[in-house]
């Protein structure tokens, strides 16, 4: 392992998640074909793929796995189902809540102090960028994973074409909001205890191959800001920014026209999408839900739907998404689908758009914290579909007509699985990493069932303002992929 992933394993537990440390999907890869070698090389007929490695994300457990398909097992117990890990993620961090003998002192509404947790990434900058041009917001709190945070984010403000950041309302921190006072020297850690009023929660890894183990620090993390939130001079609000993925199964129950998914919390463990990502999020919605009714903490969860690129020239859609997979891929395969499953209905939010809206939201005050955490949908209220959008994306990318065909989503992901044996370069074919993802979609007999927005949209103007996807958005968004 220490060759196949540069990873210094001798100082590494055995039950210290390898994704922490920064393993990536390359490594993942690398990993798998490492692990099949060896099996083979032990006279196994066994195989294993890259799932296995994302749902055992430990030395420990790739150990256990290895050895138990050369045939000497050293699994010390049944395996646990997603449902019993979520369970006990749950009771872990619900156990003992704190109390709080004394009432939050008052806070203005126009003199806010916000600590934001993940600023580095796409939405995490149009979030602090809409915080910084809201008067209401005296200052903001950036606290972000690895060193070098300040550079980080200036540079993802000049990539977008922001506003220059000013130094003193945006104040950069290097910690990790899942450890002992946020891994803050103490004095610090005091002074936002003291200062902040509303926290915003965006730090979360988006990686859906990664298993509900692999996202127990994020979920502990959720508990330090309950914690926090407890001990803070304002009684600071909490507003996590959640995902549809958290309610999932029931979307996918949902009747479309008549029985919408409402804006509330869930306690079937059914609920989630059967992926560790959006487990975790639903653990952690059920972690604020009981903090607020039991223990006061003013909670609020934002289920963010698809992200789109940004409505402007400046900035761009990260190439590595789903989306632009998908689109790239098909420019390489000169074939694009006329439909996408289960995502054909499009009510994707351009993320400048959303980082406006979540700034509307966050900043509106919790009065009543008895019935537990409040709940917002963020999508587009303006539906479409991929069908109505796929003509101009085909016309962006070939604009003859000669060099690429629209067809059904099963021959588009059969042309897929055929080049992934013979594209190495997946800077060209990227979609290949996300085979199973698509095949996903694929499967699904019908569209999803339909979010109810009706509290977003009446507390976020520019939410409810949106515009439907535009052909002009697709072929903005193709000009800054270059493809």
């Amino acid at each position: 392992m220490a060759t196949t992933t540069d990873l210094d394993v001798d100082e590494v537990a055995s039950d210290t998640d390898l994704f922490s440390l920064g393993l990536d999907s390359l490594q993942v890869t690398t990993a798998t074909k490492k692990i099949n070698q060896f099996l083979a090389g032990r006279g196994s007929l066994r195989t294993v793929d890259i799932r296995a490695v994302y749902s055992n994300p430990t030395i420990g457990a790739l150990v256990n796995l290895v050895t138990g398909l050369v045939g000497a097992s050293v699994s010390d117990g049944p395996v646990e189902s997603d449902e019993q890990k979520m369970q006990k993620l749950y009771n872990l961090h619900t156990a003992d809540l704190p109390i709080s003998a004394r009432p939050a002192e008052p806070k203005l509404a126009e003199n806010l102090v916000v600590l934001l947790i993940g600023s580095t990434g796409s939405l995490g900058a149009y979030i602090l960028d809409a915080l910084l041009k809201d008067s209401r917001v005296r200052k903001v709190y950036c606290l972000n994973r690895g060193p070098n945070s300040l550079e980080r984010m200036q540079k993802s403000f000049s990539d977008k074409g922001l506003q220059q950041m000013p130094l003193e309302r945006a104040i950069c921190l290097d910690g990790d909001f899942s450890k002992p006072r946020f891994a803050l020297p103490i004095n610090v850690y005091t002074t936002i205890l003291n200062e902040v009023t509303n926290v915003i929660e965006n730090a979360w890894q988006v990686d859906f191959h990664r298993s509900i183990d692999s996202f127990a620090s994020q979920v502990h993390g959720i508990r330090r800001l309950v914690d926090f939130s407890s001990h803070s001079r304002f009684g600071a609000q909490v507003f996590f920014v959640s995902s549809i993925g958290a309610v999932m199964n029931r979307l996918s129950s949902a009747d479309h026209e008549t029985h919408r998914v409402p804006e509330a919390i869930f306690e079937d463990w059914q609920v989630p999408q059967g992926l560790g990502y959006a487990q975790s999020k639903f653990v952690s919605e059920r972690i604020l839900h009981v903090a607020a009714r039991e223990a006061g903490i003013p909670a609020v969860v934002c289920r963010v739907g698809q992200i789109a690129g940004p409505r402007t020239e400046a900035g761009a859609w990260p190439k590595q998404e789903w989306f632009p997979s998908l689109v790239a891929s098909s420019k390489h395969l000169g074939k694009i689908p006329k439909t996408l499953g289960s995502m054909d209905v499009v009510d994707w939010v351009p993320v400048d758009v959303l980082g406006q809206s979540i700034v509307e939201l966050a900043a509106l005050p919790v009065t009543n914290t008895n019935h537990g955490a409040g709940v917002y949908h963020l999508v587009n209220p303006q539906q479409t579909t991929w069908s109505e959008l796929v003509p101009a994306v085909a016309r962006g990318l070939d604009p003859s007509g000669e060099k690429l065909t629209i067809v059904t989503f099963e021959e588009w992901i059969e042309a897929l699985r055929e080049s992934a044996s013979t594209t190495d370069d997946q800077s060209i074919n990227p979609a290949t990493k996300l085979i199973h993802f698509f095949e996903g979609l694929s499967h699904s007999s019908q569209s999803l069932g339909s979010l109810d927005v009706s509290r977003a949209v009446a507390d976020s103007p520019i939410l409810a303002k949106v515009q439907p996807v535009q052909d002009e958005w697709m072929q903005m968004w193709l000009r800054q992929w270059h493809f």
